[in-house]
């Protein structure tokens, strides 16, 4: 039985199509998701405490920067925690930049003098939104050079595989759109048509020397 044009079978490709197409969706929700949190969290260090956003927003794709604004979301639970506790805190996430931004946490807290209202539930909100940051980010890899390497590498494919899929089915498409060509009934005599009876059967037409 032939398929309508409008019907096709599911094939292997198919299945690998879904697929693709359920894993980049994903990929993207996780990325707008750990977008929007980190506007969240910039926004309320902005509103509280701008020195302190200055340090922290441009890193908050850094583990260390969420693992601490994890455990201590306000400029009053950092400052009490000290300068060498919240070092050894993100040594193990960053070794190499531990001390630094630490001393330049402290120099962004010495630099606001005045508490904001309000200041004090950020230490409710912030260890939650950094939470949150951390989990997305730990399936987002996008965020390190390996990891976006692999993604782009995995994305390039993702699409050229989808288009020489498109193309093939376009092909198909059109070809089972597209009547197959029949052989026209009209067969041409000397300087005339006639129309055959069937179209593989030439007509004979008689010689002026038979007819009667």
């Amino acid at each position: 039985m032939r398929i309508p044009h409008t019907l096709r079978s599911l094939e292997l490709t198919d299945e690998i199509t879904a697929e693709l197409t359920v894993l980049v969706g994903f990929d993207q929700d996780l990325a707008a998701e750990a977008t929007r949190t980190s506007n969240r969290i910039r926004g309320l260090l902005t509103q509280f405490h701008p020195s302190l956003e200055r340090v922290l927003g441009p890193r908050l794709d850094h583990q260390a920067v969420t693992w601490l604004l994890e455990r201590y979301g306000s400029p009053a639970a950092l400052r009490k925690a000290g300068r060498r506790r919240l070092v050894e805190l993100i040594r193990p996430k960053a070794p190499r930049m531990a001390q630094r931004l630490i001393d330049d946490v402290f120099d962004a807290l010495d630099e606001q003098t005045v508490i904001v209202p309000g200041t004090g539930t950020l230490d409710i909100v912030i260890p939650s939104l950094a939470a949150k940051n951390e989990c997305g980010l730990d399936q987002y890899e996008v965020r390190r050079y390996t990891g976006w390497t692999r993604h782009i590498t995995l994305a390039m494919l993702a699409h050229a595989f989808l288009a020489v899929m498109a193309a093939d089915a376009a092909a198909k498409g059109a070809a089972e759109t597209v009547p197959a060509s029949r052989p026209s009934p009209w067969l041409k005599f000397g300087g005339s048509w006639q129309l055959a009876t069937h179209p593989s059967h030439a007509l004979i037409s008689p010689s002026p020397g038979h007819a009667h």
